[in-house]
């Protein structure tokens, strides 16, 4: 004898119920073919009907309990070849039973439509049930037919994600605040200009490796940089002078954003960093950074105060850890960037 449960989870009649038991596959096709055309629209009925019977179907129809197609086939073959045409699908969700139980089984917005459950009497034997749940995308813009459990399901992925989020976010801008950046932006993209900007970026970095040495804090290393501003400034001009350019320099001290950049074996996260800023020329060319507090970059950084020095072992963990931490690195990367566009609007 079938399971009812594997065509109703709460059978509304007992002429289906009995029709399953007894396998009689007209009934059956008769019973959940008036459910399949409540649910949907007539469009949509015939639409899909006509899917299943150029398939082969004997009949099509939908579950009581929910928004399954079922195509009724006495070739298990058929049956089986069935759901090619929904196969590449995103909007809709695989439906597939487990047991007892009809289990809805959706993973974001993607699905594909493979699996064919058959039931177990002799009559039915040979006969498969295609599960395909017409469920509408979860995001559009029309009236949606997710049910209770799924809308709590995924509200509550959501709000475990934004809780993990949250310290994750944190971590992200205690990281902000102990790092101190050294940014130098070229005048164009042509060889030359590249190649001077990084002239230009020794010989500020040359200066540096004394200043900073004795800097325990990013507000320490600022504040050398603010006072000697002039000084930076001057031997960044005087080498593009010697490298035979007339472009004027500027030096600056600004908070500025950044992207998830990686530097060597560390990543650092999206967000707004203060930074010692250098612009030749017209600035328009491709940029050069590093860390000048931890100094990571200078000639003697190796000697020098190392970033785990500055940061605490869960912060440690982040920058040390990129790939684990990609999907983080990412939503937080947009959400400085939605951030950064309003401050700036």
């Amino acid at each position: 004898m079938a399971d009812k449960h594997l065509l109703w989870e709460s059978p509304e009649t007992d002429d289906a119920v009995e029709a399953v038991c007894n396998g009689d596959i007209e009934k059956v096709a008769n019973c959940i073919y008036n459910k399949f055309e409540k649910v949907l629209n007539l469009p949509e009925v015939a639409s899909i009907k006509r899917i299943m019977l150029e398939a082969g179907a004997l009949n099509a129809g939908m579950s009581g309990s929910g928004p399954t197609v079922f195509g009724i086939f006495k070739d298990k073959g058929m049956a089986e070849a069935a759901p090619a045409p929904w196969r590449n699908t995103v909007t809709r969700c695989l439906c597939a039973v487990r047991s007892q139980r009809a289990v809805r089984l959706w993973i974001s917005a993607c699905i594909k439509m493979e699996k064919t459950v058959h039931t177990q009497t002799e009559m039915f034997e040979r006969t498969v049930f295609l599960m395909k749940s017409l469920r509408k995308p979860l995001f559009s813009k029309k009236k949606t037919y997710l049910s209770v459990l799924e809308k709590s399901l995924l509200l509550g992925l959501l709000l475990s994600f934004l809780l993990t989020m949250t310290g994750f976010s944190g971590q992200c801008e205690a990281i902000e605040n102990q790092v101190f950046r050294f940014h130098v932006l070229a005048n164009s993209d042509s060889q030359e200009d590249q190649a001077l900007k990084l002239k230009v970026r020794d010989r500020v970095l040359e200066y540096s490796e004394g200043l900073f040495q004795n800097a325990q804090t990013r507000e320490e290393a600022e504040a050398l940089a603010a006072a000697h501003l002039q000084e930076l400034c001057q031997a960044a001009q005087d080498e593009v002078y010697r490298q035979g350019y007339d472009y004027p320099v500027k030096a600056e001290i600004t908070s500025m954003f950044f992207d998830t950049r990686e530097y060597e074996t560390v990543t650092l996260p999206a967000g707004c960093y203060d930074a010692l800023r250098i612009t030749i020329g017209e600035a328009e060319g491709h940029n050069w950074w590093c860390v000048m507090f931890p100094p990571m970059c200078l000639p003697a950084a190796e000697e020098s105060q190392e970033l785990n020095d500055v940061l605490s072992e869960s912060q440690m963990e982040v920058v040390e850890n990129g790939d684990k931490y990609q999907v983080k690195f990412f939503a937080v990367e947009l959400f400085e960037k939605v951030k950064n566009w309003f401050q700036d609007r």
